[in-house]
């Protein structure tokens, strides 16, 4: 289906581009093919042909434009299947890097300082979540930026060797279920309607640069 399309806007663009392709015979003596191709597909005798077949070359203009769409399209989705499958196998080192930035921010954590309503216990969870999904979103932002840089063809090489499609799925629904978090904008379903839900930790490390 894609070649069909192809060959007719090949026809068109002869017509459209070519000075010396004006007539059908024009169009027979420069690309026997293409002309041979076309009278098959659309024989002459129909009184209709030359509206018919300028609505041909619209529709095969915007259906080869879809097809560049999706094309574009897949293109990221596969990005997005190696960067879900690298920080899938990276998950337990992000955790690691957060527990600790955690211990030292509870180490450091006065609560008089935040404007907040839950206990320290409370705020301690609050705080390790926040935490990890800050470091989780900027390794993603890491690899987006990486594979978003490169050549297709580096690209390709990554795709080849690192994602394994037969098991992909199962990485995907793993880390959604685990993590599903991340993806709302609201990270506390707990937390009440009025109270801030904003990220205290990193507001709070920027207060103490300031001071």
């Amino acid at each position: 289906n894609y070649n069909y399309l192809l060959k007719i806007m090949e026809v068109r663009n002869q017509f459209a581009h070519n000075f010396d392709c004006n007539l059908w015979d024009d169009l027979k003596r420069i690309n026997p093919k293409s002309y041979e191709f076309i009278s098959k597909k659309f024989p002459n005798e129909d009184e209709s042909f030359s509206t018919s077949f300028r609505d041909m070359f619209q529709y095969c203009y915007n259906k080869l434009i879809e097809i560049e769409k999706k094309y574009s399209n897949g293109l990221g989705l596969e990005i997005e299947k190696i960067i879900t499958n690298e920080v899938f196998q990276n998950v337990d080192t992000i955790t690691e890097m957060s527990v600790e930035q955690w211990k030292k921010w509870c180490e450091e954590l006065s609560l008089e300082e935040y404007e907040t309503s839950k206990s320290e216990d409370e705020f301690k969870l609050d705080g390790i979540k926040k935490i990890f999904v800050s470091n989780f979103l900027k390794y993603r932002e890491k690899l987006y930026k990486i594979y978003r840089v490169m050549d297709f063809e580096q690209f390709r090489e990554n795709l080849r060797r690192k994602v394994d499609n037969q098991h992909m799925q199962e990485y995907i629904k793993k880390l959604d279920e685990k993590y599903d978090f991340v993806y709302r904008e609201e990270w506390d379903e707990l937390t009440e309607s009025d109270e801030v839900l904003e990220d205290d930790y990193i507001n709070n490390q920027k207060r103490r640069r300031f001071q």
